[in-house]
């Protein structure tokens, strides 16, 4: 048989409690996600906001639509490049 004092295993438990909890809930800045205007995301494709207006009317690329406001998170900007990458078919 274990002896074991109340104080002790409220420290154990609270122990590993703490460490599972962490564990499972993701750190608060693990999902801050970048967000990118229309005019941000036209300039680095270097096409008009018309041509991105464009492409969003057609579904080309996501958006979200925050109140009244259009904005791009980095990762789907990156996946819509990622899309277009062409794979090399020039073979010598």
């Amino acid at each position: 048989m274990i002896i074991i004092q109340k104080r002790d295993l409220e420290n154990l438990l609270n122990s590993v409690l703490d460490k599972k909890f962490k564990e499972i809930v993701p750190k608060e800045n693990s999902k801050k996600v970048e967000l990118l205007t229309r005019k941000d995301v036209a300039d680095f494709f270097k096409v008009s906001l018309n041509t991105l207006n464009q492409m969003m009317k057609e579904g080309v690329i996501r958006f979200h639509r925050v109140k009244t406001r259009i904005r791009f998170t980095k990762s789907d900007v990156d996946a819509y490049l990622e899309e277009c990458r062409v794979k090399n078919s020039l073979s010598k």
